[in-house]
């Protein structure tokens, strides 16, 4: 399973130095203007692979100590996830004050529905096995991934049903989130049946998978920051704006029919 370890550790190691100079283009363009919770979130993402990182490789670190700062470190980015969400929420409908104030109330409520099937799926699901506490994490992170899944659902769809823009760099994070959400909710779901405690070769699998899945959503993130949008307003001045002999052509066709 060597093979396994290696690519894990390639996909890791890419993701984190590719995510700090992401955060570098954000605050080089000024999107973190825009964006502060996206912008931190990077930030701690960052922080969080690089400590982990070293901790992994440094003799004198204990496993309780890496597994104490791998659980700090993924509340935290847990918690800037839900803020992210909602910082693209507004951002999308920032200038439709009507569908935003209507689009943030029924965001509420789907916050709270979505709340209390991921408290019911935690509360029915098994969770006895040798690796408690490994096992009651990865329960705890499927639940949160079925939050985040569902609420970035409900935001495409709402954005699609609207007609919003969808090449805009708040989708572009809706949908690097979402291919992660959806990712880890597969990976901790078949994590939380199988092997909750062991570093076994379906644990191996999962976690290539999952460092893979970040590694692809980082690029997506970047891909959207380097190529971005068309604004509507350059292609609407290059119109002309009197062009009486496209006028005269149309008027003669329609009296010539």
């Amino acid at each position: 399973m060597l093979p396994l370890i290696w690519l894990s550790h390639v996909f890791w190691f890419s993701h984190c130095l590719l995510q700090g100079a992401l955060f570098g283009q954000l605050m080089r363009r000024r999107y973190h203007q825009q964006y502060p919770y996206f912008a931190l979130y990077t930030l701690a993402a960052t922080l969080k692979s690089g400590l982990l990182i070293a901790m992994n490789y440094a003799p004198f670190v204990s496993g309780r100590q890496y597994m104490q700062v791998f659980l700090l470190g993924d509340a935290l980015i847990t918690a800037l996830t839900f803020g992210v969400i909602y910082e693209v929420f507004r951002h999308v409908l920032r200038d439709n004050p009507a569908l935003g104030a209507f689009g943030t109330e029924l965001f509420r409520w789907i916050i709270v529905t979505l709340v209390l099937a991921a408290m019911a799926l935690a509360w029915i699901a098994p969770s006895s096995g040798a690796g408690r506490l490994i096992s009651g994490f990865f329960l705890v992170q499927r639940s949160v991934n079925i939050l985040q899944c569902g609420l970035l659902l409900f935001l495409l769809l709402f954005s699609r049903y609207f007609n919003l823009p969808l090449r805009s760099y708040a989708f572009g994070i809706a949908i690097g989130l979402g291919i992660l959400a959806a990712v880890n909710l597969a990976t901790a779901a078949i994590r939380s049946q199988i092997e909750p405690a062991g570093w076994g070769p379906a644990n191996r699998v999962m976690n290539v998978i999952g460092e893979g899945a970040y590694l692809a959503c980082v690029l997506v993130w970047f891909a959207y920051l380097l190529f971005p949008k068309k604004e509507l307003g350059a292609e609407v001045r290059v119109l002309p704006q009197h062009d009486l002999e496209t006028w005269n052509e149309e008027l003669e066709r329609l009296l010539h029919q």
